[in-house]
């Protein structure tokens, strides 16, 4: 049995010293035999957010947690982005029952097609999610519906859905709800009846591109809109008259969005020609409008600004310029909403 010391220095200089040990386990180790103070600091770093790609890292994690009560309490952030799908379907048996354990988990990235078979995987769970991750095209929706009828602090959501779906979502999922990334199917399934402020309107192969009207009153709730993908959508000019508050647009590889009477398609990089007519028509029509954020293919940013006749070349990243977009990225979970 170690014989437990009290820190000399102040516990707020001690957790800036042991965030720097993060991925020094031997350190850390040694820290929590010191003192039962330290012991709990390394014990909330290493299990408040678990992101690791290894599975044999997935696995001593959740055999811990369901060992000990006191270190599933820890748990703010789950994400196996990264696992491979062999291994994922190889932890699914420890992480359905360490879902259960984990009552104060805020952020959960769970691709969608580990449900399949799995009916009833996240009922018991009693977290309330900030923000949920369950991307994929294999999904149980009825499951899925009947989870985020729990979840009221539920903020960012990134998923999709099928525009058939015969599963209604309750009147009380997602009260919250205030950024959304998904298809078709899942913006007609969830901005209905809520204030979304932000959307990232990811398109999918099985999309339709049939009148958006009947989503203009919702549309119009929208401060934040990123815009594309490489699979069919409705045309950029037959949304923006239905984004009155719209303040920040953000286009991705916006070749196949627009017909060539308003929206000429770029060849190559984007410069001032292929925009200089449309850019005017989109302020005009938004106007609380600050800037447009136009990508080709993720990379070749240009930023347009009222006024302007001509865009700001700049060298940002997708992921810079795009940043609220990832929801849910490995070592990536929000702090706070980010648009």
């Amino acid at each position: 049995m170690p014989t437990f010391s009290k820190p000399i220095l102040p516990l707020e200089l001690l957790r800036l010293i042991i965030s720097h040990l993060r991925e020094c386990y031997p350190a850390l180790y040694a820290l929590s035999l010191t003192s039962k103070t330290l012991r709990g600091e390394v014990e909330h770093l290493l299990y408040s957010n678990m992101t690791s790609a290894s599975e044999v890292a997935h696995a001593k994690f959740l055999t811990t947690i369901l060992h000990s009560r006191r270190c599933a309490t820890l748990v703010h952030a789950y994400s196996q982005e990264g696992v491979s799908n062999q291994g994922k379907q190889r932890l699914w048996s420890l992480l359905s029952r360490g879902l259960k354990e984990m009552i104060n988990l805020q952020h959960l990235c769970l691709r969608a097609s580990l449900l399949d078979g799995y009916a009833g995987s996240l009922s018991g769970c009693s977290f309330q999610l900030e923000s949920f991750d369950c991307r994929g095209s294999h999904m149980e929706e009825e499951e899925i519906s009947t989870f985020l009828s729990t979840q009221r602090n539920l903020k960012q959501l990134n998923i999709e859905w099928r525009e058939t779906s015969n599963v209604a979502l309750l009147p009380s999922a997602c009260p919250a709800l205030q950024l959304l990334r998904g298809n078709r199917g899942a913006i007609e399934a969830f901005l209905p009846g809520k204030l979304i402020a932000s959307l990232a309107w990811i398109p999918h192969p099985s999309d339709s591109i049939s009148s958006i009207d009947h989503l203009a009153p919702y549309l119009n709730h929208l401060r934040t809109l990123s815009y594309g993908g490489s699979f069919k959508r409705p045309r950029l000019e037959l949304i923006v008259g239905h984004l009155q508050s719209l303040e920040f647009l953000k286009v991705v590889d916006p070749a196949s969005e627009f017909s060539r009477r308003n929206y000429p398609p770029p060849i190559g990089p984007p410069h001032q020609s292929q925009w200089a007519t449309a850019v005017p028509n989109i302020f005009s029509d938004c106007k609380l409008l600050e800037y447009i954020d136009i990508s080709v293919q993720r990379a070749n940013y240009e930023r347009w600004t009222p006024g302007s006749d001509h865009p700001e070349r700049t060298s940002t990243s997708f992921e810079q310029v795009h940043a609220w977009w990832e929801v849910g990225r490995r070592a990536r979970f929000p702090d706070e909403l980010e648009i």
